[in-house]
């Protein structure tokens, strides 16, 4: 059903980035390679207002759906032994949950991060330390007491 799915989405721009959400959502949880659809399709990976037919869809739902196919593109890359590319997404994922305050998604970072930690390269490691900081610093913050 893939390849119609693709040919279907093809056609309907605006209906790309959601779709990508929910094929690499599924190629992960049934172990579907989708390389091909990936690549085709690589241009809509990156983070922008999306539309729907009827207006721009609400920056925040925007934010959710991007965080999560960057963690989701992550567990891909991961489960494919690809560890530089599948941890890299996992901190683009991580970043994005810290900005949008997603406990949800941070804490599936940091859970998919340190499971792989030993494959991560120094830069990556080193990225990963600066948002750990970051979240600190929101941690702080929220449990200093009001006086």
């Amino acid at each position: 059903m893939l390849p119609e799915y693709v040919e279907y989405i093809s056609t309907r721009k605006d209906e790309i980035f959601t779709a990508l959400c929910n094929i690499v959502l599924a190629a992960n949880r049934h172990k579907i390679p989708i390389k091909h659809v990936l690549e085709r399709f690589k241009e809509f990976l990156v983070y922008r207002s999306q539309r729907n037919n009827i207006s721009t869809i609400n920056e925040q739902v925007t934010l959710n759906r991007y965080t999560r196919l960057l963690a989701e593109l992550g567990i891909y890359y991961l489960n494919a032994e690809q560890y530089d590319r599948g941890l890299a997404y996992i901190v683009d994922s991580f970043e994005y949950s810290i900005r949008i305050r997603s406990d949800k998604g941070m804490l599936r970072c940091m859970g998919l991060f340190e499971q792989f930690r030993s494959f991560a390269s120094p830069e990556i490691q080193q990225r990963y330390q600066e948002l750990i900081n970051e979240v600190q610093k929101l941690s702080v913050y929220a449990w200093m007491p009001v006086v």
